[in-house]
């Protein structure tokens, strides 16, 4: 019986190492990030503000990218991005809620797509949140890699 177990072991991780070989070159890494604020937001902030995520990447450093506006403190914000990538991929995600300057147009929710912004360092004090990033299948190059970030709200 154990020897059943042992070849049926063996078996999947062959097959799984053959697809993965087949697969290698053809896919790209996926990182998808997950964002929902938990209202009311207290910031320590103005609004409208401007939700950021930031990551390690392989090639550029650390990278943040804006990914939506907070227009008032009750106002729900559920969104999901995601980025392409190549190579392992960054190991955690940060999200933030930072102010922003009125004088840049904008509209209130979730960004259709990311927008790059510098990185000026992670801000002290504002709301946010981390998260470890899981891979959820494929492997090399073609794996799908998640996190889920939550903002509280304090009262």
């Amino acid at each position: 019986m154990a020897s059943r177990w042992r070849t049926r072991v063996l078996l999947s991780a062959v097959l799984a190492t053959f697809a993965c070989e087949v697969d290698d070159g053809y896919g790209s890494s996926t990182l998808e990030i997950a964002v929902r604020l938990e209202p009311p937001m207290q910031a320590a902030t103005s609004f409208p503000s401007q939700i950021l995520v930031g990551f390690d990447s392989s090639g550029s450093g650390y990278v943040v990218f804006r990914i939506g506006f907070l227009c008032a403190p009750d106002a729900p914000f559920p969104m999901t991005a995601t980025f392409p990538g190549s190579g392992d991929g960054p190991a955690a995600v940060d999200a933030w809620i930072v102010p922003f300057d009125r004088g840049a147009p904008f509209a209130c929710g979730p960004l259709a797509t990311p927008q790059p912004v510098p990185f000026r360092g992670r801000p002290g004090g504002a709301p946010r949140a981390s998260a470890q990033v899981e891979v959820l299948g494929g492997c090399g190059d073609g794996d799908m890699r998640s996190a889920t970030l939550v903002i509280a709200g304090s009262a």
